[in-house]
């Protein structure tokens, strides 16, 4: 991440919430943090590899652009859904649910990824803001609308049921020519769905309604449609599932990329609270003595994270 971007634009506190977040956060389908460090110009975030890639790279190889189909559409939402459980049961809502930001593993599971939009709601003090964020066809009605409607989880069951429809026919359920229409469509317009799949219909209907207060909003309450009744969410949530869909995996190389080594020079950053290693060069920093930026690291502690009195607490 340019941090020239970040500063210009004033961003500095979403590269830290964002880090923080990643770093906190645990959960089978959420992607984890493993090391954050910086060089002079740039912020560096470093995960777990996903050969599989994006959800968006696999819809777009599928022939004719027809999606996944069925099963690995109810399977890949279905584990998001509770992912998305563990972000709103500590008051984070992701804000940029899209298939670009779900990422397969060379099983075919589905990791939520690009925490950057994300989002704490708990005690807003300051009344209802509106909050527009995300990319357009994601978006749901009360974002587009005219008024203070605070943002809620409830847009992020709206993105899911976008991605769900997406997943399964290839195509997002409302389009237009031009960005103002697709907002009115969104407002104003059904979902176009292929096909006379009762349970799927039904499914993307309470997904996709247009009052947030009437729309699923837990992995539970998917869980009791009849379109997602073949999963058993307890055995998804421990991977003892298998995926319908196998992505084409990319191949890790043997040999190290001399121009990481050349860069960063040939060890990781030790493990632990605190470094052993400062760095190979001037260029990279592993403490980050810079001004703005000053503590982003994984070595930098981060404060806890914000979750309601019912909720699990974090492993």
């Amino acid at each position: 991440m340019k941090k020239a971007t970040y500063a210009k634009n004033r961003l500095s506190e979403h590269a830290f919430f964002e880090r923080n977040l990643m770093l906190v956060a645990r959960h089978t389908f959420l992607v984890r943090l493993r090391y954050a460090f910086q060089s002079r110009r740039d912020l560096y975030l470093v995960t777990d590899y996903f050969a599989g890639g994006s959800l968006e790279d696999a819809l777009k190889r599928v022939e004719d652009r027809k999606g996944l189909g069925r099963d690995a559409a109810r399977f890949i939402v279905a584990e998001l859904s509770l992912g998305l459980d563990y972000l709103h049961a500590r008051d984070v809502l992701h804000r940029d649910i899209k298939a670009a930001n779900v990422l397969l593993d060379t099983e075919g599971h589905a990791h939520l990824c690009d925490f950057g939009l994300a989002k704490c709601v708990e005690n807003n003090n300051q009344g209802p803001k509106r909050s527009f964020a995300g990319t357009v066809e994601y978006m749901a009605p009360e974002l587009l609308r005219k008024g203070d409607e605070a943002p809620s989880p409830a847009l992020d069951w709206w993105a899911l049921g976008v991605l769900l429809v997406e997943t399964c026919q290839g195509k997002t359920p409302f389009r237009a020519s031009t960005p103002r229409q697709l907002m009115l469509n969104i407002i104003r317009e059904a979902p176009q769905i292929i096909g006379d799949d009762e349970k799927f219909r039904s499914a993307v209907e309470k997904l996709l309604h247009k009052r947030a207060s009437r729309r699923l909003r837990s992995a539970a309450q998917l869980a009791k449609r009849r379109f997602f009744e073949p999963l058993d969410f307890a055995k998804l949530e421990r991977k003892e599932l298998v995926p319908p869909f196998t992505p084409r995996a990319g191949r890790v190389p043997n040999v190290p990329d001399q121009g990481l080594v050349k860069k960063f020079g040939p060890h990781r950053p030790s493990d632990g609270d605190s470094p052993q290693q400062k760095g190979g060069s001037d260029e990279v920093s592993l403490s980050f003595k810079g001004e703005q930026f000053q503590g982003f690291s994984v070595f930098a502690s981060p404060a806890p994270p914000v979750r309601r009195k019912s909720s699990k607490d974090l492993k």
